[in-house]
């Protein structure tokens, strides 16, 4: 299957993790942010605002690197659009 078009603030799902579209550069490359939680159990917090770069498989959306990649968010605007995708 082809990549669905996505917009920024868009929420997508990356494997079992909500995301939002923060980003898509200029040659086409899609980052998006979530959060990182503290905890486990039923209740987890969300503790840090991620950005990381995703491609599209043909199935479904999944990070570019498969270890730990992303940078923490730094804008207050992109930590509101990805908090949107968790209310």
């Amino acid at each position: 299957m082809n990549q669905p078009k996505v917009h920024i603030g868009e929420c997508i799902r990356v494997g079992d993790i909500r995301a939002c579209v923060l980003r898509i550069s200029e040659n086409g490359d899609i980052y998006a942010g979530y959060f990182q939680y503290e905890g486990r159990g039923r209740n987890p917090k969300p503790w840090k605002p991620i950005k990381e770069e995703v491609v599209w498989n043909g199935e479904g959306w999944t990070f570019k690197n498969a270890g730990p990649d992303g940078a923490y968010v730094q804008n207050a605007r992109e930590e509101n659009m990805i908090r949107n995708c968790y209310s």
